[in-house]
């Protein structure tokens, strides 16, 4: 269910990336006329010396000639980008001993559902308040067990929404690169999309990290625990689930603003 929602948010985006696109070109031409307009009159005004100003339009012809090109090939370039992010955090996943198939969304609901289902099915706490007391806390603990990778899917499918809103929705501010004045607009585009790739490539190196943990709980699950084991297990999962949703968050507000 995870997935599918992530992949109707991915579907409507390219949608979306459709209709803008058109309005992007129209105001990338629009500023870029402006742009070259400014610096003829400028030339035809300094006739003494039009070098400077035939240097200065070149250059601008450049630059819209550049900015034109990233514009049409938006949709390709910002998938390159981000699945280069994407493929170096599911690299690095591996390498901590986390399958590829555990770096989704859904794969991080089951796997909390299973771990959930183990506790409250192996935990014994019957010694402590009795049957009904000790079913209880089972239940309250395996909730929070869930609660812990649902944070972790969360923060997945948060960070995959966002890199398609991004790569659809803000191809429009690409549009202000027709003119150096307005430049600076466009350039939070690829400031959005390095960040949403930095916040990616951490979630999936946490998330891979805590999935090739994830047997060595399942173990102690299945041994048995008492109330002591089960709220360290839980615990660990606490903290897997906080560093899930801080550090991509704190990697994505150091990287933006890093690129000009």
């Amino acid at each position: 269910m995870a997935n599918t929602l992530v992949g109707q948010f991915q579907t409507a985006i390219a949608g979306i990336y459709g209709a803008v696109l058109p309005i992007a070109q129209n105001l990338f031409i629009l500023l870029a006329a402006i742009t070259i307009t400014w610096s003829l009159i400028w030339w035809i005004l300094e006739k003494d010396d039009p070098v400077p100003i035939f240097v200065s339009l070149l250059k601008n012809l450049m630059r819209i000639s550049f900015f034109w090109f990233v514009l049409i090939n938006a949709s390709s370039l910002s998938q390159a980008v981000i699945s280069s992010f994407r493929m170096a955090g599911q690299a690095a996943a591996s390498a901590a001993g986390s399958p590829t198939s555990s770096l989704d969304p859904a794969a991080m609901v089951a796997t909390g559902a299973t771990l959930a289902n183990q506790l409250i099915s192996n935990i014994n706490v019957s010694g402590v308040l009795g049957t009904i007391g000790g079913a209880l806390i089972g239940g309250l603990l395996a909730l929070l067990m869930f609660i812990a990778f649902l944070v972790v899917a969360a923060q997945m499918a948060i960070a995959l929404v966002e890199v398609f809103l991004v790569m659809g929705g803000g191809v429009l501010l690409l549009g202000f690169l027709g003119s150096p004045w307005t430049a600076r607009f466009g350039l939070t585009y690829f400031t959005a999309l390095v960040g949403s790739g930095v916040k990616l490539f951490m979630i999936y190196i946490i998330a891979g990290i805590g999935s090739a943990l994830v047997a060595g709980w399942s173990a102690s699950l299945g041994a048995g625990l008492n109330l002591t084991g089960a709220l360290t297990v839980i615990g660990v999962a606490a903290i897997f689930a906080l560093a899930s949703w801080m550090i991509p968050n704190y990697a994505q507000a150091l990287s933006s603003g890093a690129v000009s």
